[in-house]
């Protein structure tokens, strides 16, 4: 009983340790990313902070940073510097820098940087040494004209704050520039002629209006609580995140704990039943009795919780140590306070269940064991004249205890159905786990092909802001641990048909209705029926049945493509617009659509670079297909029915059972196509330049999706004449990544690409890692519990019958039992008992496998046998050494010691 106590309270005191755990890792997390700080206003010198904090709208004091210039790197570009300045104490716990190598200045003279800010200025200088830099002295939010240069030692490399927030927000890229990354002694003087500018971080009052977007313009607020929301996938955050989860898995393992206390309990008292008869008979009333024993557990409890306490604070640690520096844990007194006394309370209300039951029990039945005498009475036992020893006292045991029994077997169901589901599905994350990528980082930039009318190509935005350029690749290059680039581009290109559009394309068409318009306006006058309160997303969805769904695709205009038409000088033609993407053939892999999903045709680099050719993604057959939200909005998809297409979810599976519309595809290998692109130079000029191709290959065998699209090379798309930037860049280093690149690398890049998405793959697969090894970490904490609860509630069971029963086995043993045959007889109870638990549990687990599996994963869980396997031979392994254990302590004695009363 003790040590069910124990375990019971180890788990229940540690959930608010691991509470407590992830959620100071999740805040860790983000404070080392972002600061502390909600809020950073840049240019505050122009603000009245005074109202708004007398208000209450902001929470707590204001931190200030004192910018005092601009430096840069003479040998560098002038707009690779950054800021200098110095943190007041408030704006040194707000924004939280973390010094990675050496210290914070503490002396005149002296800096520290941001790694990021010295890898963009190419500065080498080692802690310790001097640095001289190029300066502008800020002018409030100006400079000074004259240039000077200055010189600091470099005490301290800080880990990256500013480039954090400047590279997951678009819009804070310009802001950010003004918040310093470099650093330099508190109260140090800005130069004579110049005035510090201020950047305000605070914490704004939730519970107050926002002042923010009345007194001060949005374009000098950055809100960096969205800047974390939306950061890439992290090795750790996604983890942190999941609070629920784990506050979820540890409420289960108290939960299962406190069962075990019940059971343990239950056997220690129905152990005691005399010594409660007694007591009843001398006058003892219930509520002493659930007072005298509860008492007992209550001390029992303050005796274990140091132990119980130090071992669940001890798993805790031991599991943020496993999942890495960045998981924190480090409970105040509250938490520790909060642990105690939710263990003991666990205990205590699970140890009144059977004080309760054992209670009611009056005098007589306690002490003569009325029960038993009832059980056998009501049970109607034959007589036999011969019998198997053990088989007989199972077959008695099993018939007093059936209900007890039954209760058993169901908690071993249950391990069976969710351990077994466990196991199962972590099986297959482990099969299904990728090891091995081509390249190491993607930098996308999609805005040169975005536009409103989706059959045109914005030039203004290739020409003036596309950061993908010739010239940026080569600097990427120039990054010594790279090896190598492979591009690629987009465009929109635009089929002509003399007739009408074939009945494939048109489904496509269906499925832009709630993104881009094609021929109709499709998704504007959704929006402008709901504005106009006529209906709404979801009553205009509920028009499109399979009988009236053209006609309803085809009842607005688009005025895009009335007017693109007309310009561009068609005139009884039709145009389908659709996206090129164009790669590098050295990794031709063409969005990850590879060979073996060819329908028909080859593909001919040489055809494909002349123009000569191109390749489309066009499946054999197609549908399309919605379903309302419940709650408001619309799923939907448009799929590849093949019977060789993939289905990649529970979502698709329902949409791919109720298609809308569907129709076969018209192309064939060597079908000779009729090409437009249309270009706008963003001064209404339009340019149309025409071109013939064939179809090379055919593909779309095996992937899910059923939207139309072309492909070819980069130089295929060179034949056009308009010379498209680059919309992707995908970067392979020379060497394996490891942690300590990848930090360099992603420095380096966003140093090149500002605000850009910048995609590490390391990191993506280091994230992977590290949810898959909590989620080891949290199945096999689950079975293990699971098991624990099942071997206890066994052995507690077959040892409360052994302890109960010496004079039993003393008098059987008296007779010629042996020990093999008292052994036997316990492990065909055993037998009987985990044979009806997973039975029943396999079964249910067999049948509901994949049903729950869509439900809890939204994917098929493969069922496997060898979980099923695995928790038998532990189960049984434990309870055969238990029982052997019990029975040699029984026959070490003697047969008078067992049959005597103790």
């Amino acid at each position: 009983m003790i040590i069910g106590i124990v375990l019971a309270m180890m788990f229940s005191s540690g959930v608010p340790f691991f509470i407590s755990c992830m959620n100071s890792s999740q805040n860790e997390i983000q404070y080392r990313k972002q600061g502390k700080q909600e809020t950073i206003v840049i240019d505050a010198q122009n603000y009245d902070f005074d109202i708004p904090t007398e208000q209450g709208a902001i929470d707590g004091d204001i931190g200030f940073a004192h910018v005092l210039s601009y430096v840069w790197n003479e040998r560098e570009d002038f707009s690779d510097g950054t800021m200098i300045g110095w943190l007041d104490d408030r704006a040194t716990e707000l924004y939280y820098p973390i010094v990675s190598e050496g210290r914070m200045p503490k002396e005149q003279n002296e800096i520290a940087i941001e790694k990021s800010a010295l890898q963009r200025m190419r500065v080498d200088t080692k802690l310790g040494e001097k640095i001289t830099l190029k300066a502008l002295i800020c002018d409030s939010d100006e400079f000074l004209e004259e240039e000077t240069d200055v010189t600091y030692t470099l005490v301290g490399i800080l880990s990256d704050k500013k480039s954090n927030i400047e590279h997951f927000y678009d819009e804070a890229i310009t802001k950010a520039n003004k918040i310093p990354a470099a650093f330099v002694t508190k109260d140090t003087q800005i130069e004579i002629g110049g005035k510090e500018a201020l950047v305000a971080f605070f914490n704004e009052n939730r519970k107050e209006d926002g002042y923010l977007y009345t007194d001060i313009p949005y374009t000098n607020v950055i809100d960096t609580s969205f800047v974390y929301s939306f950061s890439s996938i992290d090795s750790y955050s996604a983890i942190a995140n999941n609070v629920g989860t784990v506050t979820f898995l540890s409420v289960l393992l108290a939960f299962m704990s406190c069962f075990g206390i019940v059971n343990a309990f239950n056997s220690n008292l129905k152990e005691r039943k005399k010594q409660i008869g007694m007591l009843k008979a001398v006058g003892a009333t219930r509520k002493q009795l659930i007072t005298i024993f509860g008492r007992e557990a209550f001390i029992i409890c303050l005796l274990t919780a140091p132990l119980s306490v130090a071992l669940s604070y001890g798993a805790v640690r031991a599991y943020a140590n496993i999942m890495g520096d960045s998981f924190i844990f480090e409970p105040d007194f509250l938490v520790l306070i909060a642990g105690v006394f939710l263990g003991i309370i666990c205990v205590m209300l699970s140890s009144l269940i059977p004080l309760f039951n054992i209670s009611r029990l009056s005098p007589l039945q306690a002490i003569r064991n009325i029960e038993m005498m009832r059980k056998i009475k009501n049970k109607k036992i034959k007589t036999q004249t011969s019998f198997s020893v053990e088989r007989h006292l199972a077959k008695r045991k099993l018939l007093f205890s059936k209900g007890k029994n039954i209760a058993i077997s169901v908690i071993i169901a249950c391990c069976v159905i969710i351990s077994c589901l466990s196991l199962s599905f972590l099986n297959s994350v482990l099969e299904n786990a990728t090891t091995y990528y081509d390249i190491d980082y993607e930098i996308n930039d999609y805005g040169g092909v975005g536009s409103s009318n989706s059959f045109i190509n914005d030039l203004s935005y290739q020409n003036t802001e596309s950061p993908l350029t010739e010239n940026k690749k080569q600097e990427v290059l120039e990054i010594p641990q790279v090896k190598d680039i492979y591009e690629e581009k987009q465009a929109k290109l635009n089929i002509v048909f003399k007739g009408e559009v074939p009945e494939y394309l048109q489904i496509n068409e269906y499925a832009s209705f709630t993104t881009t318009s094609s021929r109709f306006l499709t998704a504007e006058f959704s929006d402008a029926l709901s504005a106009s309160g006529q209906g709404n997303n979801n009553s205009d969805y509920s028009k499109m049945m399979n009988d009236n769904l053209k006609a309803y695709m085809q009842a607005a205009p688009n005025p895009d493509y009335i007017h693109t038409k007309k310009v561009a000088g068609f005139e009884k033609e039709e145009l389908f617009n659709v996206e090129v993407t164009a790669q590098n053939p050295e990794l031709f892999v063409f969005d990850g659509i590879t060979k073996d999903d060819i329908i028909a045709g080859e593909i001919n680099i040489d055809k494909l670079n002349s123009g000569e050719e191109i390749l489309i993604y066009a499946p054999e057959k197609i549908g399309f297909s919605y379903e309302a939200i419940p709650g408001g909005g619309i799923t939907y998809g448009l799929y590849n029915l093949a019977p060789e297409a993939d289905v990649d979810s529970t979502a698709d599976m329902v949409l791919r059972d109720n298609i809308k519309a569907e129709a076969d595809s018209p192309f064939k290998v060597g079908d000779t196509l009729t090409l437009t692109l249309l270009c706008d130079d963003g001064k209404g000029n339009i340019t149309r330049e025409d071109k013939k191709v064939k179809i090379g290959a055919i593909l779309g065998k095996n992937s899910s999706s059923g939207v139309f699209r072309i492909f070819t090379t980069l130089e295929g798309l060179d034949t056009f004449k308009t010379n498209f930037n680059y919309s992707v860049f995908d970067v392979e280093l020379k060497e394996d990544c490891s942690a300590e690149l990848d930090e360099i690398m992603q420095a380096e890049l966003s140093s090149i690409f500002p605000g850009k998405d910048i995609t590490s793959v390391f990191e993506f697969f280091e994230s992977e890692k590290q949810q898959r090894k909590m989620m080891i970490i949290s199945i096999a904490s689950l079975v293990f519990v699971f098991l624990c609860v099942s071997i206890s509630l066994i052995n507690n069971s077959i040892s409360a019958q052994i302890r109960d029963g010496k004079r039993t086995l003393g008098t059987l043993r008296a007779v010629g039992a042996s020990e093999k045959e008292l052994v036997s007889s316990y492990i065909i109870q055993i037998a009987n008992i985990m044979l009806l638990g997973f039975g029943a549990g396999s079964i249910i687990y067999i049948c509901s496998c994949r049903f729950i599996g869509l439900i809890a994963f939204g994917g098929y869980v493969p069922i496997a046998i060898w979980p099923v396997l695995l928790i038998f031979i532990i189960l049984s392994t434990a309870c055969y050494i238990n029982l052997k254990l019990k029975i040699k302590t029984i026959t070490n004695n003697s047969i008078v010691e067992n049959i005597r009363e103790l």
